[in-house]
């Protein structure tokens, strides 16, 4: 097949990259909640004095735009969340590849993890306290425990999914055990690694903003209690849905640079 053949098809594959699609039934879907949402609010068909409409929503968000005190809110969550998914992108990665590679080690490490990763975060909350206070270094600690646990169980099993013909190319090839990691290992088991990297900072900002409402008094959690005990529920309700939007526009972002970055792997087919 000539390259010409190929050319239109290589272009609308780069193109579909770039351009992601857009799912019209569900935006459609949720504007019409929203709406219902609107309706039932507005003609006091439920009267609860903690529920606000869209409307009432909207304009309180207006509002804590023009104080700034949204914007700061929404600025300390992020920091906290992408330092802390840094810190655990770092260990996850290296724990996952160095326990894919030495099985003695692995053996020594699974039941450790295993316990580790389904120990509750928000039982570390009163440790963190007693050693950090009221800091954001307390939000990175936990948020950070969180996430390394989802990036190391991912590394791991991407690098335990190296075909065995990998692993004689290299020994073919004379490469040392550094070169074998950065030119077979880290590449082979990147898909896998991504995931886990999507899956840990998502983890990393819903923990973040746990922390916020239990530890330190900053970012969009703190903020979220405060509007409660303030008996303001419209303002309260502007944090309710800016956490679940930062959420889910933090993942789509991941998952766009996931196809971005591996457009033939299965995990970017599978989104």
């Amino acid at each position: 097949m000539s390259a010409a053949t190929k050319s239109p098809k290589a272009e609308s594959r780069r193109f579909e990259l770039k351009v992601p699609r857009i799912n019209y039934s569900g935006w459609a879907f949720s504007l019409l909640l929203v709406g219902i949402w609107q309706l039932i609010v507005g003609m006091k068909w439920v009267d609860f004095n903690s529920i606000r409409s869209p409307l009432e929503i909207a304009s309180a968000t207006g509002r804590l735009i023009l104080a700034g005190t949204l914007q700061n809110a929404i600025a300390h969550t992020l920091f906290v969340a992408m330092t802390a998914a840094g810190i655990a992108a770092i260990l996850g990665t290296t724990i996952g590849v160095l326990m894919g590679l030495f099985p003695t080690l692995r053996a020594f490490l699974s039941g450790s993890i295993d316990f580790l990763r389904i120990l509750p975060v928000v039982g570390l909350f009163s440790v963190v306290l007693l050693i950090w206070g009221t800091a954001s270094e307390s939000e990175i600690a936990v948020a950070a425990y969180a996430a390394t646990w989802v990036m190391t169980i991912n590394t791991l099993a991407g690098v335990l999914a190296i075909q065995p013909l990998q692993w004689d190319v290299a020994r073919m090839l004379h490469l040392s055990r550094f070169n074998t990691i950065r030119k077979v290992v880290i590449p082979s088991a990147m898909p896998s690694i991504l995931v886990g990297y999507r899956l840990g900072i998502v983890s990393a900002l819903i923990v973040t903003i746990t922390a916020e409402m239990l530890i330190n008094p900053a970012g969009i959690g703190w903020e979220l209690i405060r509007a409660q005990s303030a008996l303001r529920p419209d303002e309260m309700w502007v944090y309710v849905v800016f956490a679940g939007t930062l959420g889910y526009i933090v993942n789509r972002i991941l998952v766009w640079l996931v196809r971005l970055a591996l457009p033939g792997s299965p995990a970017a087919r599978a989104e």
